[in-house]
């Protein structure tokens, strides 16, 4: 009975460590059952879309993804456990916080499923990178103006790296 018991404790220790770094990493994180309803979510994923536990635990995972992206994300899903795949990698998603704007992030997936071929649910771990993305259109943009400036000038403008070669040129250098 004692040796079961420390069994039992050191079962529920390790449960423990896992519940504190899952609901605590730095990731958003979601565990899905078969129904894809969410069974449980990492507070930084809370964070990131606004929710409290609550609320989210129970819907479907589907219910915080674009609705324009949804059609998308079941057919990839279908297609995966039709393939027998049991990760997803770094599959782009369009999330949506509660106030309607949205979340972009990188999601790698854990798929579970059954030997028969039908899905038991998910481990899903996402990198919040709807800053980068914003960054990287801010810096198009930018490019853009850039571009269209130079070329509008009415002298010949280009640029020269160290070794004297011809980096950048408008349409007046090219004349």
């Amino acid at each position: 009975v004692t040796e079961r018991k420390r069994a039992e404790e050191g079962l529920r220790a390790s449960e423990q460590r896992f519940r504190d770094l899952y609901t605590q990493a730095p990731v958003m994180m979601t565990v899905i059952g078969p129904e894809l309803r969410i069974r449980e979510v990492s507070n930084f994923w809370l964070q990131r879309f606004g929710y409290e536990r609550h609320e989210v635990v129970g819907r479907e995972a589907f219910d915080f993804i674009r609705p324009e992206a949804r059609a998308d994300m079941a057919a990839m899903l279908q297609r995966s456990v039709a393939s027998g795949e049991r990760v997803v990698r770094s599959l782009p998603v369009q999330g949506m916080r509660r106030d309607g704007t949205s979340v972009e992030a990188l999601v790698t997936s854990l798929l579970e499923i059954h030997a028969q071929g039908h899905l038991l649910g998910a481990v899903t771990v996402g990198l919040d990178v709807t800053h980068m993305r914003r960054a990287e259109e801010a810096l198009r943009e930018s490019e853009e103006r850039y571009r269209t400036l130079l070329d509008l000038e009415p002298v010949a403008i280009y640029s020269i790296d160290a070794s004297a070669m011809i980096q950048t040129y408008n349409r007046q250098a090219a004349k």
